[in-house]
C-alpha cells in the first residue's frame, strides 16, 4: 500500500510539472506582472503585435542613406577582419561619416530588432513604476512596464529610443530591455501612472 500511494504522489506531481511547462510554453510573458489598480483581477500580459523584422547590418543602412558606397562598405569590412573595430568607428575615419549620421542609423539598426506592444493590453508592475520619477517619465519619453529576469523592461516610441537608452544608461540601476509602443498610447500610460498638471498626449517630451 505504501508503495501504491508513493506511485500515485509521484503520477501527481508528474501531472502537475507537465502542466506547469505547457503554460510556460503559451504564455508570451510570466505571470508575475500585477495590474496597479487594487482589487482587480491582473490582466493578461499580451503577445507583441509587431514581431522583429529582419535584421539589417548597420553598413546597409550607411548606404541606403547615400552615407557610404558598396565599395566602401567593402572597405570598411576588410579593414574591419585586420583591426576589429566596430564597424561605425571605421566608417567615422575612413569616410567622415558623422557620428550623428551613425546613431541615428544604429537606432534604426535597434528598432528592426525590437518588440512592439499593444500598451492597452499590457499589465504594469507598480514597482517598475518607482523605477524613475513621473519628470523623468515624461522628459524622456520613458514608460517602465515590468522587471523579467532581473531586468527592467521599459517602453518608448521609434523616434525616442536612443534617447530613452541614453537616459536608461546613466539613471537605471541595472540592466534594461526596450520595447516600442505607438506614441498616442505612451502619452495616455503617462497620463495615467504618472500625472503632473498641465501635461498631456501632446506634451510628451516637452518638460524642461
Amino acid at each position: 500500500m505504501a508503495e501504491g500511494k508513493r506511485s500515485s504522489v509521484g503520477k501527481s506531481k508528474s501531472k502537475r510539472v507537465g502542466a506547469k511547462g505547457v503554460k510556460a510554453r503559451v504564455e508570451p510573458k510570466p505571470a508575475r506582472a500585477r495590474a496597479i489598480a487594487p482589487g482587480k483581477a491582473p490582466p493578461r500580459v499580451a503577445p507583441v503585435i509587431a514581431k522583429r523584422p529582419e535584421y539589417v547590418k548597420l553598413g546597409e543602412l550607411l548606404v541606403r542613406g547615400g552615407l557610404l558606397s558598396d565599395e566602401q562598405r567593402h572597405e570598411i569590412v576588410e579593414a574591419q577582419k585586420n583591426s576589429g573595430r566596430p564597424f561605425g568607428d571605421l566608417a567615422e575615419r575612413m569616410f567622415g561619416v558623422s557620428p550623428r549620421a551613425i546613431e541615428r542609423a544604429w537606432g534604426q539598426q535597434l528598432v528592426s530588432l525590437l518588440s512592439r506592444v499593444d500598451l492597452d493590453r499590457e499589465c504594469v508592475e507598480p514597482r517598475a513604476l518607482e523605477s524613475i520619477s513621473r519628470r523623468q517619465a515624461w522628459q524622456f519619453e520613458v514608460f517602465p512596464l515590468r522587471f523579467l529576469s532581473g531586468e527592467l523592461v521599459v517602453c518608448t516610441t521609434e523616434e525616442n529610443l536612443i534617447r530613452a537608452m541614453k537616459f536608461a544608461g546613466w539613471r537605471v540601476g541595472g540592466e534594461c530591455q526596450f520595447v516600442l509602443a505607438e506614441r498616442a498610447q505612451l502619452g495616455a500610460m503617462l497620463e495615467r501612472h504618472f500625472p503632473i498638471d498641465g501635461m498631456s498626449l501632446g506634451s510628451v517630451g516637452m518638460v524642461a
